[in-house]
């Protein structure tokens, strides 16, 4: 399946990041929508991404409310079908998004998918009985890590925004398990690889 690069946007939360926001644009096709979250409020950092990329535009969140206000910040502008927020302390092959497309494409009915996480195994808790067997290489889940999210928008809106009085750790928690109250699904998508750095 061909992947249509219009029906996504990208977040990326930063404070003074340049250089790790740098290392993943070079891995994103330049036709989709990007959203810089400038949590330092710098106006040197947006006049120079929005004049070195047509395809971005960077949102100065006037003041650091944290990984959730900025995520939450992002999620506002979107008007894709799909939104992938990722942390800049990420890795990725270039093929990844076109991976979660077609799995989005293919299944539908979903809220979030993720990477399988690079440094833990999730407790048996976390998982459930998969309803999906023609799709062996996703597993269905209550709770995931959110340093890279492949968001269905349409579910986003019926489950809402993240709690911002969590600044930082547990929120992407709480977000998975509002989405599950809602009925909504979360899978892994298992053969993909993001290595994640946790803030080295």
């Amino acid at each position: 399946m061909r992947t249509n690069y219009k029906d996504i946007s990208v977040i990326l939360v930063s404070y003074k990041s340049n250089f790790e926001i740098e290392k993943i644009l070079k891995r994103l096709n330049q036709e989709i929508k990007i959203y810089i979250i400038e949590n330092s409020n710098n106006t040197e950092i947006k006049k120079y991404f929005e004049r070195k990329y047509k395809n971005i535009s960077v949102i100065l969140s006037k003041e650091n409310t944290g990984q959730t206000g900025g995520i939450n910040l992002g999620l506002k502008q979107v008007k894709t079908k799909y939104c992938i927020y990722m942390d800049i302390d990420i890795s990725f092959k270039i093929d990844l998004i076109d991976k979660f497309y077609d799995v989005a494409e293919s299944i539908k009915d979903f809220c979030l998918i993720v990477p399988p996480h690079n440094k833990s195994n999730y407790p048996e808790e976390y998982k459930l009985e998969n309803d999906l067997p023609q799709f062996p290489n996703l597993q269905k889940m209550k709770i995931v890590h959110g340093y890279f999210m492949f968001l269905n928008m349409s579910a986003v809106r019926e489950v809402g925004y993240y709690d911002e009085n969590i600044f930082f750790y547990y929120d992407e928690t709480d977000y998975c398990l509002r989405i599950f109250k809602k009925k909504h699904k979360i899978y892994i998508l298992k053969d993909v690889i993001v290595k994640h750095k946790e803030g080295k």
